[in-house]
């Protein structure tokens, strides 16, 4: 469900992964600092648009950083609570 590419030693990086772990929410996390995760990452979205990380992608929909993941899992607990 959720796509993170960052690297290990950025600790927003490591904070998405372990919110989307904490909240259960499947996630893949791809270092970027290796060649074919970067590649991806740049098939994904346009050199002009990566100018930081974590880039989060929310069912294949990019979204943008941490504080964008946070909206989003909010968002979803409370979908997820209503029904």
């Amino acid at each position: 469900m959720v796509k993170i590419f960052g690297s290990t030693n950025c600790l927003y990086c490591l904070k998405c992964k372990q919110l989307c772990q904490a909240m259960e929410i499947d996630c893949e996390f791809l270092d970027v600092t290796d060649r074919e995760a970067a590649q991806n990452l740049k098939d994904l979205l346009p050199e002009t648009e990566i100018d930081s990380i974590p880039q989060v992608f929310w069912k294949d929909k990019h979204i943008g950083g941490y504080r964008e993941l946070t909206i989003y899992i909010d968002d979803y607990i409370s979908k997820t609570k209503e029904k």
